[in-house]
Formats: structure tokens, sequence, C-alpha cells
């Protein structure tokens, strides 16, 4: 599914809060996101579980990404700002 979604020419990119049962403290949770990755041009959407908000996920899984990349401006997709081959659009 990964290549199919990076192949697009033009991806949204996204995330979102998730609650996550913690079995190590019954019926607590903490906070993980999911990193949504949407083709639109062929209607794919990859979904990457991450624990934290940071730049690692974005970059390990767009590390090889070319083209248009539009997210809400959230800081962590900051790392492609200066990457010749993607256009950031914010």
């Amino acid at each position: 599914m990964k290549p199919e979604v990076l192949k697009s020419d033009y991806l949204h990119a996204d995330e979102t809060p998730i609650k996550v049962l913690d079995k190590e403290k019954k019926g607590d949770h903490h906070l993980a996101y999911y990193k949504v990755y949407h083709n639109s041009l062929e209607d794919n959407v990859l979904f990457d579980y991450s624990p934290g908000r940071g730049h690692e996920g974005p970059d390990e899984i767009l590390h090889q990404f070319q083209s248009h990349l539009q997210t809400d401006g959230y800081s962590a997709f900051n790392i492609f700002v200066d990457k010749k081959d993607v256009n950031l659009l914010r």
C-alpha cells in the first residue's frame, strides 16, 4: 500500500490523536497518533501509527517522496521545506 500512496504527484498529510489502552495500567490509556497520508489522485490512504508527534514518522514514511505535499502547517513536516524534490504546501 505504501508504494501506491507515495507515487502520487499530490499527497495530503495530517495526523490525528488516538487513545491507546495501556496494558501496564488497567483502564488507563495514553495518547498516540495516526499520521494519515492521502493520495487523492488515486484515492488511496496510508495510516502510520506513531507514539509521538515528532518528525521521525513523516521522515521515515516520506524519505523517498518527490512531489507536492500538502499539510496543515504542523511543524513536524517542516523537514521537507529544504528538500529540493518536495514542494511543501502549508
